[in-house]
């Protein structure tokens, strides 16, 4: 057979391959989440991520400010009690 005859019947053999593919990839990206679609989600997700560690931290805050004042109450009372200060007094 010639070349060219050859050729042109490997390309009509494969075209109904190459249109099933195509046709799959279209049904294909009919079902999946298009790039945007995925992008917005993600985005969500981020927010809520970020809310919760704002949250997070928020309390982390308060609780060491607590724990700050605590330990700053004792330290006061160790020091008021080595230089013979007592809670009663008003002098």
């Amino acid at each position: 057979m010639k070349p060219l005859l050859k050729t042109l019947l490997l390309l009509a053999g494969g075209c109904p391959f190459v249109m099933t593919a195509q046709a799959e990839s279209s049904h294909a990206t009919e079902k999946s989440p298009t790039v945007i679609e995925r992008t917005g989600a993600a985005i969500e997700r981020g927010a809520k991520a970020a809310a919760n560690g704002i949250e997070r931290g928020a309390k982390a805050t308060a609780h060491g400010v607590e724990r700050g004042v605590k330990a700053t109450g004792r330290a006061l009372n160790k020091a008021s009690e080595k230089i013979g200060i007592s809670k009663g007094s008003d002098s």
